[in-house]
């Protein structure tokens, strides 16, 4: 086959491979965040820095679980480059 392009994908959930799936879904996730964060913020009045702060704690702790203990390369932390 002259000219044939082929690749190799893995194995795994192609819905996800679509741009506009995962868009759709970031989307969705970001305005169910921004509604939980304005019921906590009005019914239970958390001072909005002090949420703010949590909110980026937990959502970067998240982001790291669902990293799945990728190749991390802590060193990149300590330059103040990055």
């Amino acid at each position: 086959m002259r000219g044939a392009a082929h690749t190799v994908r893995p194995a795994g959930n192609d819905r996800l491979d679509h741009p506009l799936t995962v868009a759709g879904i970031s989307l969705g996730f970001w305005a169910l965040l921004l509604v939980a964060s304005r019921i906590l913020l009005v019914r239970f009045g958390f001072d909005p820095w002090s949420f703010t702060f949590i909110q980026l704690i937990v959502s970067g702790g998240v982001l790291i679980v669902l990293s799945r203990g990728g190749n991390v390369d802590w060193r990149s932390l300590r330059r103040w480059s990055t």
